[in-house]
This record gives structure tokens, C-alpha cells and sequence, in this order.
């Protein structure tokens, strides 16, 4: 009687785990990676971009669950110009570019997502902007964005972005004769954005 009682218990026991392992296993967290290619800097000349923000960044989204992801992500963009009639020397210029977002599916994925969010990203600027003369700059940026995501494949979606972020600029370093200067500057700028996204999931 007893071991009937005991094997009853285990297994009411293991039906009532069985629902929520269940769950747990569907709402596991999913790592990917993406690509995805800034609007405003894809369209328009490298040496117009002087908000130096990467055209193309790698990004890896961490869903950890339908209604929630975290997406840092990684970018670089260079630019370099030969001297020409009346400017004297070479110029390049460099920016590496690092953040993360926090988006929230109000519509999980399945195949079409929507979601809300906010972003928060950092600048690491420099180069040579005059033979001898050296730069340095970081710059940071808050975004509200919104976006839709689509599943054209289980594990391949493509997306769009809009975002509205304000930019505070650093103070520029320069150096040039062993001497360096940073002036004070109070810069501050608004900007829309698109960003279209390619995701794959592990």
C-alpha cells in the first residue's frame, strides 16, 4: 500500500514539473547574430558622416524570453583622403562604436514582432586630421527606438529600426608638437535613424 501511495506521489509529482519544465524550455534563453546597416550612413558620403557612427555594425541579440531582449552590439568605420590642390598632407579618421539596447516585444515574434525600446551607445573617435596633428573623442548617445522584426525562417528574421537619440559630444583631445589641448565645448545634437537588421539564431 505504501509503495502504491509513494509511486502515486512520484508521479503526480513528476506531471505537475512536467508543465512548467515545459515552459522553461520554451521560453529558454536565445543567443544570435546579426548585421545592421545605419540608414542615415549607408546613403550618404563617408566624409559626410561626422556623427561617426559605424554604416554596417555586428550585433548579437540575447532573447531571454518572448518579450524581452538585450542587444549589444559592435561597430567600426574609417575614412582616409588624400591630399589635394591647396590642403597639404593626408587626413584619416577612425571610430569604433559599442553599446547596448534593452527592447521589449509588447508583440513576441511569431513570425512578426514588435517592440519598444532604448539604446545607449558610446563613440571612441580619432585620427590624423592634419600632418602632425592628432585627434581624440568619445562621444555618447541615448536612443528611444521601435522596430518591427520578421521570421522568414526559424532562426533567420530581417528588420527595421527607427530611432530618436541625443548625442553628447566629448571634448576633442588634439595633440600636435608634444603639446595637447582639450577645449571645453558644450555640443549637443538630436537625430533620427533607420537601421535595417539580418538576425540569425543559434
Amino acid at each position: 500500500m505504501i509503495r502504491k501511495v509513494i509511486m502515486l506521489a512520484a508521479a503526480t509529482a513528476a506531471l505537475a514539473v512536467a508543465p512548467a519544465a515545459l515552459a522553461q524550455q520554451k521560453d529558454a534563453v536565445k543567443v544570435g547574430l546579426g548585421l545592421g546597416m545605419n540608414v542615415n550612413q549607408v546613403v550618404q558620403p563617408s566624409s559626410l558622416n561626422w556623427t561617426g557612427v559605424p554604416p554596417v555594425a555586428v550585433y548579437v541579440p540575447i532573447q531571454i524570453n518572448p518579450h524581452f531582449r538585450v542587444e549589444p552590439w559592435l561597430g567600426f568605420w574609417t575614412y582616409s583622403q588624400d591630399d589635394y590642390p591647396g590642403r597639404a598632407g593626408d587626413m584619416s579618421w577612425y571610430a569604433w562604436d559599442i553599446g547596448v539596447g534593452g527592447l521589449w516585444y509588447f508583440q513576441p515574434a511569431s513570425p512578426l514582432g514588435l517592440y519598444l525600446g532604448g539604446r545607449l551607445g558610446l563613440t571612441f573617435s580619432g585620427g590624423e586630421t592634419d600632418p602632425g596633428v592628432n585627434a581624440t573623442e568619445t562621444d555618447f548617445r541615448i536612443q528611444a527606438v521601435s522596430g518591427a522584426e520578421y521570421f522568414i525562417a526559424p532562426r533567420f528574421s530581417v528588420g527595421a529600426e527607427v530611432q530618436l537619440g541625443v548625442t553628447f559630444y566629448g571634448d576633442p583631445s588634439t595633440q600636435a608638437g608634444g603639446v595637447t589641448v582639450t577645449p571645453s565645448r558644450n555640443l549637443v545634437s538630436w537625430q533620427t535613424n533607420g537601421v535595417v537588421f539580418f538576425r540569425y539564431f543559434l
